[in-house]
C-alpha cells in the first residue's frame, strides 16, 4: 500500500513526535540497564550478607563449643583440685602415722629381742599385770552423768538399739550410758576422728552431717540419730575411717573407760544381788551345803538370768536337764505324772527364793517333774559344765598358785623343747601387723631355724594407761589352757622392762574380722565353714 501521508504537527513545540519518541526509549532504555545492575548487585549483597551471616553463626557455634569446652576444663580442674587436696591430706595423715610408727620402732628397736637383765632373772617369768584387787572389784566407781531432754534420750537409746554391737546390752546398761554421754561441737570441715589413729571414744550424731572417708574415698554421708565408733569402746583397735563434719554438728559422746565403768558396776550390783541370793537359799540344798564362800563367789559371777512367761513349761518331766534354778521373780508350779498317759498332779507351788533342778548338777540329768509358770517368772540359772568347772574336783585350780608354769605347759601337751625357751632364742624375720597395743612380729628359732612362731609384743605402759592389766592377765591365763586345733596356741610368755611378750602360734590366714569387713559378707558355705570352726573352738 502507498504510505500514509505524514499529520502535519501541530505541537506547540515543533518538534517532531517521532524524535520524542526515539529519545524517551533511549532514557528508558539506559535506565533499564541501571535497574538490572542495581537488582545484580543487591542480589550480590544479598548473596554476601548471607555468607556473612553464615559465617557469624558458624562462629557463634564455635564460640558456644569453646564456652562448653573451657566450662568442662574449669570443672576438670575443679575436681582434680578437691582431689588433690584430699590427696595432700591423705599424705599428712599417712605422714604423721609414718612419724608416730618410726618413733614406735626407734624406742622399741632396742628392747624387744634384748636379753634379760641379771636382776629380771629374780621376778617370775610370765605376764606382769595389775588386776584390779577385791577391793576395786567390790566398789562402785562414780560416774559423771551429763542432763539432756528427753527428747535426746530417746534419739541415743534408739541409736543403740539399731547398733548390732551394742543393742543386746541390758536395758540398766543403756540407761547409764544415756546419762553418761555429754555433748561436742564440731564445725564445718573439722575432723571427728581419723582413718589409722587410736580411738577411744564413740559418738552419736544429734545434729549436722557427716562424711564418711575411707582410704581416701567418700564412702557415705551420716545424718542424725547414726552411731559410729563403737568399736573403740568394744576392742582396743584404731579407727577404720575417717569422719568429717560437712555441716556445723553436734555429737553425744562417750569414751572407753566410763563404758568399762558402767560395764563394771552393772557387774558388780548384779553379783551382789545374785550373791545374796546364794547366800540366803542356796545352803538349804543338801547337794549344795558344802559351797564355801569363795565358791559361792565364782557361782554368783556365772549365774544367768533368764525369763519364761505364764504359762511356758521350764522343766518337762523325764526330759535331760543340767541346769539349776533360783526363782528371782515370780510364781511356778511343780505338777507330775505317773504314767504317760495319766493327768498332772499339782505337787506344790514355788516362788521367790525358792529353787529346783538341783540333782542336775550332780549327774542326774532326769527331770522328775514338770515346772510350769504361773505368773511371768525370772530365774537365775546356772549349769553343771560352768559349775564343774568352778567347784568340780575334775577341773584343776589356778596354774600360777597350784603348779609352776613349766608343769602346767608339760600338762597342756606342749612339746618339751618349748619349756626351756627363752626371749634372747628368738631370730625376728618381718612385723605380721600392729595394733593399739603393740606389734606381732614373725620369729624363728635360732637352733631351729624352720619353726615359726608369732611373737606378740605388748607395751606395758600402753597396757597401764589403757587399764587393760586384768584383760591381759585373762587371756594369757584362759590361752595356756586352750589345746584345740580351731583356737590359737598359746606356748609361753615372757617380759622385760618395757614390752610383755606372748609366744603363739603363727597363722597366716588373716583376721576373720577383717576379712568378714573388707568384703561387707561371707556367701552361705564360707558362713557354715566359720560358724563350725567357732563351735568346734
Amino acid at each position: 500500500l502507498p504510505p500514509l501521508p505524514s499529520a502535519p504537527c501541530c505541537m506547540g513545540s515543533g518538534i517532531c513526535s517521532h524524535k520524542i519518541s526515539d529519545s524517551t526509549v533511549s532514557i528508558m532504555s539506559a535506565r533499564g540497564t541501571d535497574h538490572n545492575h542495581l537488582r545484580e548487585l543487591l542480589l550480590e549483597k544479598s548473596q554476601e550478607l548471607l555468607r556473612t551471616k553464615s559465617e557469624n553463626d558458624r562462629l557463634r557455634n564455635m564460640i558456644g563449643q569453646l564456652e562448653d569446652t573451657m566450662k568442662n576444663k574449669d570443672d576438670a580442674i575443679k575436681a582434680l583440685n578437691s582431689e588433690l587436696q584430699l590427696k595432700q591430706r591423705e599424705i599428712n595423715q599417712k605422714t604423721q602415722h609414718i612419724t608416730e610408727l618410726t618413733d614406735l620402732l626407734q624406742s622399741s628397736v632396742k628392747q624387744p629381742m634384748a636379753k634379760q637383765q641379771t636382776s629380771d632373772a629374780k621376778h617370775r617369768m610370765g605376764i606382769s599385770a595389775e588386776p584390779l584387787g577385791v577391793g576395786n572389784r567390790g566398789e562402785l566407781t562414780k560416774l559423771s552423768r551429763h542432763p539432756k531432754d528427753l527428747r535426746s534420750k530417746e534419739l541415743i537409746i534408739k541409736s543403740i538399739n539399731n547398733n548390732d554391737f551394742l543393742k543386746n546390752l541390758e536395758k540398766v546398761q543403756i540407761n547409764e550410758i544415756v546419762e553418761c554421754m555429754y555433748q561436742r561441737e564440731f564445725t564445718k570441715e573439722q575432723f571427728i576422728c581419723r582413718e589409722g589413729g587410736v580411738g577411744t571414744q564413740f559418738y552419736v550424731l544429734a545434729s549436722g552431717e557427716v562424711q564418711v572417708i575411707k582410704g581416701g574415698m567418700v564412702r557415705r554421708v551420716m545424718k542424725a540419730g547414726v552411731l559410729f565408733g563403737e568399736l573403740a569402746i568394744l576392742y582396743n583397735c584404731t579407727r577404720t575411717a575417717t569422719v568429717k563434719a560437712l555441716t556445723l554438728s553436734k555429737v553425744w559422746t562417750l569414751d572407753r573407760s566410763t563404758f568399762q565403768s558402767i560395764m563394771l558396776n552393772t557387774g558388780i550390783l548384779r553379783q551382789s544381788l545374785h550373791l545374796s541370793f546364794l547366800k540366803r537359799y542356796i545352803h538349804s540344798v543338801p547337794e549344795l551345803s558344802q559351797v564355801n564362800e569363795q565358791e559361792l563367789e565364782k557361782i554368783a559371777n556365772i549365774l544367768q538370768e533368764d525369763y519364761y512367761p505364764s504359762g511356758e513349761y521350764i522343766l518337762r518331766q523325764g526330759a535331760t536337764g543340767d541346769t539349776f534354778f533360783i526363782i528371782n521373780e515370780g510364781t511356778v508350779r511343780v505338777t507330775h505324772r505317773n504314767t504317760p498317759d495319766s493327768p498332772e498332779i499339782v505337787i506344790r507351788e514355788l516362788s521367790k527364793g525358792d529353787f529346783f533342778g538341783e540333782k542336775a548338777l550332780l549327774g542326774d540329768s532326769k527331770r522328775t517333774a514338770n515346772i510350769v509358770a504361773i505368773t511371768n517368772v525370772s530365774c537365775l540359772t546356772v549349769d553343771k559344765e560352768h559349775f564343774d568347772q568352778l567347784i568340780g574336783e575334775v577341773v584343776s585350780k589356778d596354774y600360777e598358785h597350784s603348779k609352776s608354769l613349766k608343769l602346767a605347759l608339760e600338762e597342756h601337751g606342749i612339746p618339751k623343747e618349748y619349756v626351756d625357751i627363752k626371749l634372747e632364742d628368738f631370730v625376728p624375720v618381718a612385723t605380721l601387723g600392729m595394733g593399739g597395743f603393740g606389734r606381732v612380729e614373725l620369729v624363728k628359732l635360732q637352733k631351729k631355724p624352720l619353726e615359726a612362731f608369732a611373737l606378740k609384743c605388748l607395751r606395758k605402759k600402753h597396757v597401764v594407761d589403757t587399764r587393760q592389766q586384768e584383760h591381759i592377765f585373762s587371756e594369757k591365763r584362759i590361752m595356756l589352757q586352750g589345746n584345740c586345733p580351731f583356737i590359737v596356741r598359746l606356748y609361753k610368755t615372757f617380759r622385760c622392762n618395757k614390752y610383755l611378750y606372748m609366744m603363739m602360734e603363727v597363722c597366716l590366714g588373716g583376721e576373720l574380722w577383717t576379712i568378714l569387713r573388707d568384703r561387707t559378707c561371707f556367701d552361705e558355705r564360707t558362713t557354715k565353714f566359720y560358724t563350725a570352726c567357732v563351735v568346734e573352738a
